[in-house]
């Protein structure tokens, strides 16, 4: 599976007033916004990996390390900063470079770096979209969209899809339409539909449905059920995904089947993703 290491940039910690960077204390924007890209890769099991010697010894305030700001208290900023740094820092682990790629992440603007989740989300999906094999490409792409549920059996079209590799940025596009804005631009048609796939279509090559198709437009999904005793049990439930994006031009037979979300998948929270390819049918 491709992996990524997410590399924390230890030099944009650092005080300096040259350059416009603040002391540590006064970052918490900063701060909060890479709590969120540290969420993201926390969701896939990822850590931020940097030069843990080097990190602790920055010098993030006039004479004060990183470890002495956060560990003792010293120079400014009260506890609910410091806080957002010891939420992240117990997860943070010595860099490797084991990855096949790698995302590098900064505190504020730094060059050649990310300091948001949706920088760091457009970054990762870059990545996705250079990937030929069909395989990995479907083993990486969960990691891509968070707000996606794919159906079980997502791969088996895919596969059959001629010259994958000229298809990949195309798709990526598409599921990045669908993972950061169907379900929202679906509720704010007070769930019409139709208003929503012509929306779509503005965006995009064309979105329609498959009305006279629906037999053959049901996929597998899989999500948990609480059951009595706490216990949570596996389950799978069939759910028709008509509406669908055209991949390259409104003629195309590639397109991505979808609808826009299901209360027990993801709990209302994901668009489902039934099929990526040509024609099921």
């Amino acid at each position: 599976m491709f992996t990524i290491d997410n590399y924390l940039q230890e030099q944009s910690f650092r005080y300096d007033p040259v350059n416009g960077i603040r002391c540590l204390g006064r970052r918490e924007d900063d701060l909060c916004k890479m709590q969120e890209i540290w969420d993201y890769c926390r969701s896939n099991q990822e850590t931020l990996q940097c030069d843990l010697n080097i990190f602790y010894d920055m010098e993030v305030e006039p004479g004060i390390s990183l470890c002495d700001w956060v560990f003792s208290n010293e120079g400014t900023g009260d506890q609910d900063v410091r806080n957002l740094l010891l939420y992240m820092i117990d997860s943070i682990r010595e860099y490797e470079g084991n990855g096949d790629g790698e995302i590098e992440i900064s505190l504020g603007s730094y060059e050649n770096c990310v300091s948001t989740v949706d920088e760091y989300k457009d970054k990762r999906r870059k990545f996705l979209a250079e990937l030929t094999d069909v395989g990995q490409f479907t083993e990486f792409m969960g990691s891509c969209f968070q707000n996606t549920a794919f159906s079980e059996d997502i791969l088996t079209a895919m596969k059959r899809i001629p010259k994958f590799r000229d298809c990949t940025k195309q798709i990526v596009f598409n599921l990045s339409l669908l993972n950061d804005h169907a379900i929202e631009i679906y509720e704010k048609y007070n769930c019409d539909g139709a208003m929503a796939m012509k929306e779509l279509s503005v965006r995009a090559a064309e979105c329609t449905g498959d009305p006279a198709h629906k037999a053959y437009l049901k996929f597998p999904f899989s999500y948990t059920e609480e059951k009595d005793g706490g216990q949570r049990q596996y389950m799978i439930k069939q759910v028709e995904c008509s509406p669908h994006m055209k991949l390259i031009r409104p003629d195309s037979n590639l397109r991505i089947y979808f609808f826009w979300f299901d209360h027990d998948i993801g709990d209302g929270k994901k668009v489902l993703i039934g099929h990526i390819g040509g024609h099921p049918y």
